[in-house]
Parts: structure tokens; sequence; C-alpha cells
């Protein structure tokens, strides 16, 4: 019997933030995935599978967990795609929001 693939990676951005990946296939088909943004060692906001359903977890310095967005009308394939452009382009304004809260 076949096994998932799982494959990881990590994305340089500017000014020291990083994107770790990881993705998980069956057959070719997203089956589960995370994708976090990171400056300094701190997670910073994440995407991920977790819960059974894809979402973001918005973060906060002092608040922790403050809320998760659902993208319950997307494929998981397509949250992977968008988590990936999301972070690439705003990783400042997410990183300002997480150190305001």
């Amino acid at each position: 019997m076949k096994a998932p693939r799982q494959k990881e990676w990590i994305k340089d951005l500017p000014d020291g933030f990083q994107v770790y990946f990881r993705l998980v296939t069956f057959f070719g088909r997203v089956v589960g995935f995370s994708a976090s943004l990171s400056h300094g060692g701190e997670c910073i906001t994440r995407y991920d599978t977790a819960h059974g359903f894809a979402h973001r977890d918005v973060l906060g310095r002092q608040n922790a967990l403050i809320r998760k967005e659902s993208y319950e009308t997307l494929s998981l394939k397509e949250v992977f795609l968008h988590a990936n452009r999301d972070l690439s382009e705003n990783y400042a304004s997410y990183y300002e929001f997480y150190i305001a809260h």
C-alpha cells in the first residue's frame, strides 16, 4: 500500500523572514500542509490543516492565538498556493500585527 509523501523546505524572504513549508500528498493530491511565517525564531502566523480543515492562525506576541481564518470553500491545494502567495507578499504587515498584539 502506498504511503503519503511528505516534503519540507524553507523559503527565505527579505529582512530575515522565512516561511517553513510542510506538504503532504497522496497520489498527487494535497492531503495536508503547513506554511509558517517566522522571524527571529518566532512564529508570526501560519496556515495549516490541523483540526481537520484549512485555516490561518492569526497570532499575537502577547495574546498568542487571536483567531482562526477558515478557507472551507477552497481545495487544500488552493489554500496551500494562497498561503505561499499571501505570506510572501504580506509578511511585513503580518509582523506589524503580531508585534502590536
